[in-house]
């Protein structure tokens, strides 16, 4: 398994004007991201915003499918969701790898600056290049660590 953990990042993002913003998160982006990095083996998932409304938001829709009547109803969905975990201090830890998604527009160039490592950017097949968070993360898992890799 790879020592691998997802970041999606409500803040800092850009909105389409290229204004630092604190994006609200969404019940799909959470469960297609969570399944996503099930499927590739990806360690935990956190959501980070600083939006105190955002992370109690978080914490019920992850309740709901992790201990709650979702739970019973979808099982695969709860081993899922298990993942997602707000962020913390996993940076400070030794040695794991941290793919940072934003939301929005993407990410601030204050935090892209810091990375040790930028991905490309996906391209399609035409000019219109504007997927979903959620799109753009199982692409990127994919290529990563899809069979072959």
């Amino acid at each position: 398994m790879p020592n691998l953990y997802l970041a999606l990042a409500h803040y800092p993002v850009v909105n389409k004007r290229g204004e630092i913003i604190a994006a609200a998160l969404t019940n799909l982006d959470l469960h297609d991201i969570s399944r996503a990095a099930k499927t590739y083996g990806v360690k935990s998932f956190y959501v980070v915003t600083p939006l105190s409304d955002q992370q109690v938001l978080a914490k019920k829709i992850i309740a709901h499918w992790t201990g709650g009547a979702g739970a019973v109803y979808n099982p695969d969905r709860r081993s899922a969701l298990e993942l997602i975990k707000e962020f913390r201090g996993i940076l400070e830890s030794s040695m794991p790898h941290l793919l940072i998604f934003g939301t929005a527009w993407g990410l601030a160039e204050s935090l892209i600056s810091q990375a040790d490592f930028v991905l490309e950017p996906i391209a399609g097949t035409t000019g219109y290049n504007h997927l979903s968070v959620r799109c753009a993360a199982a692409i990127i898992l994919d290529r990563l660590l899809g069979p072959g890799k």
